[in-house]
Protein backbone atom coordinates (compact mmCIF):
# COMPACT_ATOMS: atom_id res chain seq x y z
CA UNK A 1 0.00 0.00 0.00
CA UNK A 2 2.80 2.47 1.12
CA UNK A 3 4.61 1.43 -2.02
CA UNK A 4 1.42 2.74 -4.31
CA UNK A 5 0.89 5.78 -2.94
CA UNK A 6 4.92 6.22 -3.04
CA UNK A 7 4.24 6.02 -6.90
CA UNK A 8 5.10 2.10 -7.27
CA UNK A 9 1.60 1.36 -8.81
CA UNK A 10 2.58 -2.47 -10.34
CA UNK A 11 5.19 -3.22 -7.33
CA UNK A 12 2.91 -2.15 -4.86
CA UNK A 13 -0.68 -3.33 -6.37
CA UNK A 14 1.34 -7.57 -6.67
CA UNK A 15 2.38 -6.91 -2.86
CA UNK A 16 -0.77 -6.02 -2.10
CA UNK A 17 -2.50 -8.31 -4.33
CA UNK A 18 -0.24 -11.51 -3.26
CA UNK A 19 -0.58 -10.54 0.78
CA UNK A 20 -4.79 -9.94 0.39
CA UNK A 21 -4.88 -13.47 -0.49
CA UNK A 22 -2.48 -14.78 1.85
CA UNK A 23 -4.53 -12.84 4.53
CA UNK A 24 -7.62 -14.14 3.73
CA UNK A 25 -6.40 -17.59 3.36
CA UNK A 26 -5.18 -18.02 7.12
CA UNK A 27 -9.34 -18.08 7.14
CA UNK A 28 -9.40 -15.63 10.11
CA UNK A 29 -12.27 -13.39 9.03
CA UNK A 30 -12.27 -11.35 12.39
CA UNK A 31 -8.92 -10.38 12.85
CA UNK A 32 -8.79 -9.92 8.41
CA UNK A 33 -12.21 -7.17 9.43
CA UNK A 34 -10.05 -5.82 11.94
CA UNK A 35 -6.61 -4.99 10.10
CA UNK A 36 -9.14 -2.99 7.52
CA UNK A 37 -9.17 -0.78 10.08
CA UNK A 38 -5.50 0.04 9.91
CA UNK A 39 -5.78 0.09 5.96
CA UNK A 40 -8.49 2.50 5.53
CA UNK A 41 -6.68 4.55 8.41
CA UNK A 42 -3.76 4.69 5.48
CA UNK A 43 -6.09 5.46 3.17
CA UNK A 44 -7.31 8.70 4.48
CA UNK A 45 -3.82 9.47 5.54
CA UNK A 46 -2.01 9.44 2.60
CA UNK A 47 -5.32 10.94 0.64
CA UNK A 48 -4.98 14.28 3.23
CA UNK A 49 -1.32 14.10 2.22
CA UNK A 50 -2.21 14.20 -1.31
CA UNK A 51 -4.76 17.14 -0.98
CA UNK A 52 -1.90 19.32 1.40
CA UNK A 53 0.80 18.58 -1.71
CA UNK A 54 -1.67 19.13 -4.62
CA UNK A 55 -1.14 15.42 -5.82
CA UNK A 56 -4.76 13.84 -5.46
CA UNK A 57 -4.10 12.64 -9.29
CA UNK A 58 -1.35 10.23 -7.55
CA UNK A 59 -3.42 9.24 -5.40
CA UNK A 60 -6.36 8.14 -7.40
CA UNK A 61 -4.44 6.19 -9.49
CA UNK A 62 -1.98 4.68 -6.56
CA UNK A 63 -6.10 4.22 -4.91
CA UNK A 64 -7.40 2.74 -8.23
CA UNK A 65 -4.63 -0.10 -8.29
CA UNK A 66 -4.84 -0.77 -4.84
CA UNK A 67 -8.88 -1.92 -5.25
CA UNK A 68 -7.73 -3.86 -8.60
CA UNK A 69 -5.21 -5.77 -6.47
CA UNK A 70 -7.64 -6.33 -3.47
CA UNK A 71 -9.94 -7.92 -6.03
CA UNK A 72 -7.97 -10.10 -6.83
CA UNK A 73 -6.96 -10.95 -3.39
CA UNK A 74 -10.64 -11.67 -2.54
CA UNK A 75 -11.30 -13.05 -5.55
CA UNK A 76 -8.50 -16.49 -5.03
CA UNK A 77 -10.54 -16.80 -2.03
CA UNK A 78 -14.36 -16.09 -3.13
CA UNK A 79 -15.36 -20.04 -2.92
CA UNK A 80 -14.30 -19.98 1.00
CA UNK A 81 -15.83 -16.23 1.42
CA UNK A 82 -19.12 -17.65 -0.24
CA UNK A 83 -19.58 -20.38 1.62
CA UNK A 84 -18.92 -18.76 5.11
CA UNK A 85 -21.63 -15.64 4.08
CA UNK A 86 -24.32 -18.60 3.15
CA UNK A 87 -23.46 -20.29 6.19
CA UNK A 88 -23.34 -17.42 8.31
CA UNK A 89 -26.92 -16.82 7.69
CA UNK A 90 -28.33 -19.55 8.95
CA UNK A 91 -26.47 -19.02 12.58
CA UNK A 92 -26.50 -16.55 15.39
CA UNK A 93 -24.96 -14.17 13.02
CA UNK A 94 -27.84 -13.97 10.65
CA UNK A 95 -30.92 -11.97 10.36
CA UNK A 96 -33.38 -13.28 13.09
CA UNK A 97 -36.99 -14.00 12.01
CA UNK A 98 -38.98 -13.66 15.30
CA UNK A 99 -39.86 -10.02 16.09
CA UNK A 100 -38.36 -8.66 19.81
CA UNK A 101 -39.93 -6.97 22.36
CA UNK A 102 -38.77 -4.88 25.38
CA UNK A 103 -35.65 -5.29 26.67
CA UNK A 104 -34.37 -7.90 23.62
CA UNK A 105 -35.98 -5.03 20.99
CA UNK A 106 -32.55 -2.93 21.60
CA UNK A 107 -30.47 -5.90 20.74
CA UNK A 108 -28.91 -6.37 16.93
CA UNK A 109 -31.56 -7.33 14.42
CA UNK A 110 -29.08 -9.31 12.66
CA UNK A 111 -25.64 -10.51 13.63
CA UNK A 112 -25.00 -11.44 17.13
CA UNK A 113 -26.55 -9.20 19.94
CA UNK A 114 -25.12 -6.59 21.76
CA UNK A 115 -24.33 -8.65 25.53
CA UNK A 116 -22.86 -11.55 23.21
CA UNK A 117 -20.56 -9.27 21.81
CA UNK A 118 -19.32 -7.17 24.47
CA UNK A 119 -19.05 -10.14 26.76
CA UNK A 120 -15.48 -9.96 26.64
CA UNK A 121 -14.50 -6.18 27.17
CA UNK A 122 -11.38 -4.95 27.99
CA UNK A 123 -11.52 -2.95 31.18
CA UNK A 124 -10.59 0.19 31.20
CA UNK A 125 -7.31 -0.06 33.64
CA UNK A 126 -7.23 -3.21 32.27
CA UNK A 127 -5.27 -1.50 29.07
CA UNK A 128 -2.33 -0.59 31.09
CA UNK A 129 -1.47 -4.37 30.39
CA UNK A 130 -0.04 -3.06 27.52
CA UNK A 131 2.81 -1.59 29.83
CA UNK A 132 2.61 -4.18 33.01
CA UNK A 133 1.28 -7.25 31.47
CA UNK A 134 -0.10 -8.44 35.29
CA UNK A 135 -1.99 -5.25 35.69
CA UNK A 136 -5.10 -7.46 36.37
CA UNK A 137 -3.35 -10.22 37.40
CA UNK A 138 -2.20 -12.05 33.77
CA UNK A 139 -4.30 -15.38 32.66
CA UNK A 140 -7.28 -17.03 34.28
CA UNK A 141 -5.08 -19.30 35.93
CA UNK A 142 -4.92 -21.04 39.56
CA UNK A 143 -3.20 -18.32 41.74
CA UNK A 144 -1.50 -21.04 43.50
CA UNK A 145 0.52 -21.38 40.51
CA UNK A 146 2.29 -18.19 40.37
CA UNK A 147 5.47 -18.09 42.60
CA UNK A 148 5.00 -14.17 42.91
CA UNK A 149 1.62 -14.08 44.39
CA UNK A 150 2.25 -17.38 46.99
CA UNK A 151 4.91 -15.32 48.48
CA UNK A 152 2.50 -12.86 50.28
CA UNK A 153 0.09 -16.39 51.29
CA UNK A 154 -0.85 -17.23 54.23
CA UNK A 155 -0.19 -21.35 54.21
CA UNK A 156 -3.45 -21.87 56.08
CA UNK A 157 -5.79 -21.39 53.01
CA UNK A 158 -3.27 -22.52 50.46
CA UNK A 159 -6.07 -25.03 49.23
CA UNK A 160 -8.48 -22.35 48.79
CA UNK A 161 -6.01 -20.29 46.40
CA UNK A 162 -5.86 -23.11 44.42
CA UNK A 163 -9.20 -22.64 43.30
CA UNK A 164 -8.94 -19.00 42.79
CA UNK A 165 -8.24 -16.90 39.80
CA UNK A 166 -4.80 -14.63 39.52
CA UNK A 167 -6.79 -12.96 36.60
CA UNK A 168 -9.13 -9.94 38.48
CA UNK A 169 -10.22 -8.21 35.69
CA UNK A 170 -13.72 -6.94 34.06
CA UNK A 171 -13.73 -9.70 31.38
CA UNK A 172 -15.21 -13.72 32.42
CA UNK A 173 -11.79 -15.36 31.58
CA UNK A 174 -8.40 -14.79 29.65
CA UNK A 175 -5.89 -16.51 28.27
CA UNK A 176 -3.12 -13.75 29.00
CA UNK A 177 -3.06 -9.99 28.68
CA UNK A 178 -2.04 -7.95 25.84
CA UNK A 179 1.31 -7.04 25.91
CA UNK A 180 3.55 -4.78 23.83
CA UNK A 181 6.23 -4.21 26.42
CA UNK A 182 7.61 -0.64 28.42
CA UNK A 183 10.42 -0.67 25.67
CA UNK A 184 8.25 -0.29 22.29
CA UNK A 185 5.90 1.28 24.30
CA UNK A 186 7.96 3.85 25.05
CA UNK A 187 9.52 4.09 21.45
CA UNK A 188 5.88 4.00 19.94
CA UNK A 189 5.12 7.40 21.90
CA UNK A 190 8.24 8.68 21.30
CA UNK A 191 7.24 8.08 17.36
CA UNK A 192 4.62 10.15 17.76
CA UNK A 193 7.15 13.64 18.33
CA UNK A 194 10.12 12.47 15.82
CA UNK A 195 8.73 10.41 13.24
CA UNK A 196 6.68 12.08 10.33
CA UNK A 197 4.91 11.67 7.21
CA UNK A 198 1.19 10.18 6.86
CA UNK A 199 2.13 6.53 8.33
CA UNK A 200 2.43 7.31 11.86
CA UNK A 201 -0.89 9.33 11.42
CA UNK A 202 -2.53 6.03 10.42
CA UNK A 203 -0.68 4.08 13.22
CA UNK A 204 -1.37 6.41 15.69
CA UNK A 205 -5.46 7.11 15.01
CA UNK A 206 -5.63 3.08 14.20
CA UNK A 207 -4.30 2.06 17.64
CA UNK A 208 -6.51 5.02 19.64
CA UNK A 209 -9.55 3.27 17.62
CA UNK A 210 -8.51 -0.24 18.83
CA UNK A 211 -8.03 0.59 22.24
CA UNK A 212 -11.63 2.37 22.59
CA UNK A 213 -13.21 -0.11 20.52
CA UNK A 214 -11.92 -3.09 23.01
CA UNK A 215 -13.56 -1.43 25.87
CA UNK A 216 -16.74 -2.80 24.05
CA UNK A 217 -19.33 -2.23 26.99
CA UNK A 218 -17.09 -0.07 28.98
CA UNK A 219 -17.36 2.32 26.38
CA UNK A 220 -20.79 1.83 24.71
CA UNK A 221 -20.90 4.99 23.41
CA UNK A 222 -18.72 4.38 20.54
CA UNK A 223 -19.35 0.30 20.74
CA UNK A 224 -23.25 1.35 19.69
CA UNK A 225 -22.23 3.61 17.05
CA UNK A 226 -20.21 1.03 15.39
CA UNK A 227 -22.93 -2.48 16.06
CA UNK A 228 -25.49 0.16 14.23
CA UNK A 229 -23.72 1.72 11.92
CA UNK A 230 -20.30 -0.40 10.89
CA UNK A 231 -21.03 -2.92 8.01
CA UNK A 232 -20.45 -6.38 9.34
CA UNK A 233 -19.04 -5.07 13.08
CA UNK A 234 -22.02 -6.94 14.73
CA UNK A 235 -20.70 -10.51 13.24
CA UNK A 236 -17.98 -10.62 15.57
CA UNK A 237 -17.96 -11.48 19.59
CA UNK A 238 -14.97 -10.49 22.11
CA UNK A 239 -14.27 -7.17 21.17
CA UNK A 240 -11.25 -6.98 23.07
CA UNK A 241 -9.35 -8.93 20.48
CA UNK A 242 -9.53 -6.00 18.22
CA UNK A 243 -6.56 -4.81 20.24
CA UNK A 244 -4.55 -7.18 17.66
CA UNK A 245 -4.48 -4.02 15.90
CA UNK A 246 -2.59 -2.04 18.42
CA UNK A 247 -0.27 -5.21 18.90
CA UNK A 248 0.79 -4.63 15.40
CA UNK A 249 0.47 -0.66 15.04
CA UNK A 250 2.64 -0.10 18.09
CA UNK A 251 6.02 -2.20 17.53
CA UNK A 252 5.41 -0.97 13.67
CA UNK A 253 5.64 2.56 14.36
CA UNK A 254 8.49 1.83 17.36
CA UNK A 255 10.79 0.26 14.92
CA UNK A 256 9.88 3.24 12.41
CA UNK A 257 11.10 5.47 15.31
CA UNK A 258 14.39 3.39 16.11
CA UNK A 259 15.10 3.71 11.82
CA UNK A 260 14.79 7.82 12.40
CA UNK A 261 16.84 7.67 15.22
CA UNK A 262 19.61 5.59 13.79
CA UNK A 263 19.52 7.91 10.04
CA UNK A 264 19.72 11.34 12.00
CA UNK A 265 21.62 10.45 15.37
CA UNK A 266 21.40 14.00 15.90
CA UNK A 267 17.53 14.27 16.34
CA UNK A 268 17.11 12.07 19.66
CA UNK A 269 19.62 15.16 20.99
CA UNK A 270 18.06 17.83 19.51
CA UNK A 271 14.20 16.52 20.92
CA UNK A 272 15.55 15.30 24.23
CA UNK A 273 12.85 16.82 25.83
CA UNK A 274 10.20 14.00 23.96
CA UNK A 275 12.64 11.62 25.24
CA UNK A 276 11.93 12.52 28.68
CA UNK A 277 8.11 13.24 28.16
CA UNK A 278 8.13 9.29 27.00
CA UNK A 279 10.61 7.45 29.50
CA UNK A 280 8.02 9.61 31.74
CA UNK A 281 4.99 8.20 30.31
CA UNK A 282 5.83 4.65 30.39
CA UNK A 283 8.71 4.50 33.46
CA UNK A 284 7.05 6.73 35.66
CA UNK A 285 3.48 5.59 35.06
CA UNK A 286 5.25 2.02 36.21
CA UNK A 287 7.17 3.47 38.92
CA UNK A 288 4.17 4.89 40.46
CA UNK A 289 2.18 1.85 39.81
CA UNK A 290 5.00 0.05 42.12
CA UNK A 291 5.34 2.46 44.85
CA UNK A 292 1.25 3.43 45.36
CA UNK A 293 -0.47 -0.03 43.19
CA UNK A 294 -4.08 0.94 46.22
CA UNK A 295 -4.28 3.99 44.56
CA UNK A 296 -4.86 3.74 41.18
CA UNK A 297 -6.96 0.41 41.55
CA UNK A 298 -8.83 0.75 44.40
CA UNK A 299 -10.06 -3.20 44.31
CA UNK A 300 -8.30 -6.45 43.70
CA UNK A 301 -11.07 -8.58 44.13
CA UNK A 302 -13.89 -8.93 41.92
CA UNK A 303 -17.53 -8.59 42.93
CA UNK A 304 -18.39 -12.12 41.74
CA UNK A 305 -15.72 -13.22 43.21
CA UNK A 306 -16.38 -11.56 46.31
CA UNK A 307 -19.91 -13.02 46.40
CA UNK A 308 -18.72 -16.34 45.94
CA UNK A 309 -16.23 -16.08 48.79
CA UNK A 310 -19.17 -14.67 51.16
CA UNK A 311 -21.27 -17.30 50.23
CA UNK A 312 -18.88 -20.40 50.94
CA UNK A 313 -16.47 -18.98 54.02
CA UNK A 314 -17.20 -18.92 57.62
CA UNK A 315 -17.57 -15.36 58.78
CA UNK A 316 -14.21 -15.38 60.71
CA UNK A 317 -12.08 -16.44 57.78
CA UNK A 318 -13.62 -14.30 55.22
CA UNK A 319 -12.25 -10.82 56.40
CA UNK A 320 -8.19 -13.08 56.83
CA UNK A 321 -8.97 -14.23 52.91
CA UNK A 322 -10.08 -11.07 51.82
CA UNK A 323 -7.06 -9.06 53.26
CA UNK A 324 -4.49 -12.12 52.40
CA UNK A 325 -5.82 -12.50 48.80
CA UNK A 326 -5.94 -8.38 47.90
CA UNK A 327 -2.29 -8.46 49.41
CA UNK A 328 -1.05 -11.78 46.94
CA UNK A 329 -2.76 -9.82 43.75
CA UNK A 330 -0.85 -6.28 45.24
CA UNK A 331 2.42 -8.14 44.99
CA UNK A 332 1.56 -9.81 41.75
CA UNK A 333 0.91 -6.46 40.25
CA UNK A 334 3.67 -4.22 42.04
CA UNK A 335 6.05 -6.78 41.18
CA UNK A 336 5.85 -6.62 37.72
CA UNK A 337 5.53 -3.11 37.30
CA UNK A 338 8.94 -2.86 39.07
CA UNK A 339 10.13 -5.15 36.23
CA UNK A 340 8.42 -2.72 33.53
CA UNK A 341 10.27 0.07 35.31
Amino acid sequence: IVLAYRGKYLLGGVITALFIALQILSNHIQMTYYFLFVILFMVIAWGVKAWYEKELLRFFKASVVLMVAALIGVSTNLPNLYHTYEYSKETMRGKSKLKQKGAAAVQTSSGLDRDYITQWSYGIGETFSLLVPNVKGGASVSLSQNEKAMEKANPIYGGLYGQLSQYFGDQPGTSGPVYVGAFVLMLFILGTFLVKGPMKQALVGATILSIFLSWGKNFMGLTDLFIDYIPMYNKFRAVSSILVIAEFTIPLLAILTLKEIIEKPQLLKEKIKYLYISLGLTGGVALLFALAPRLFFSSYIPAQEMYALQQSLPKEHLAPVLANLEEMRVHLFTSDAWRSF
